[in-house]
């Protein structure tokens, strides 16, 4: 985390799965280094917010700084493909079958 003097350490992170929706899940991790960074490995893919709770410089009070970001797999999965696969050939092929019978009367 960068605060307005630089690295922010000791900085309390959450990250929140699928913001909003009713599946949400909320998983602490912990805080940063003293160089402001913090190691994560998301767990699944999908959307992602990550809160960070800064405080005010000269005070007690918090700012929460949020970021919103898209986590992707890093590579396709292999059932996914499968299903497209699947669901392209019963497609053209429910339209081949009607195209030929349309065609054959």
């Amino acid at each position: 985390m960068k605060g307005i003097g630089g690295p922010v350490g000791d900085v309390p992170m959450t990250v929140i799965y699928r913001p909003g929706s009713q599946v949400e899940g909320r998983v602490e991790l912990g805080r940063t280094a003293d160089t402001g960074a913090l190691v994560w490995v998301p767990a699944s893919p999908g959307l992602v917010r990550v809160v960070a709770e800064l405080p005010e410089s000269g005070s007690t009070a918090q700012a929460t700084h949020v970021r919103d970001i898209a986590v992707r797999f890093a590579v396709v999965p292999g059932s996914g493909l499968g299903i497209l696969i699947a669901a392209g050939v019963l497609l053209f092929g429910g339209v081949a079958v009607g195209l030929r019978r349309t065609l054959l009367q």
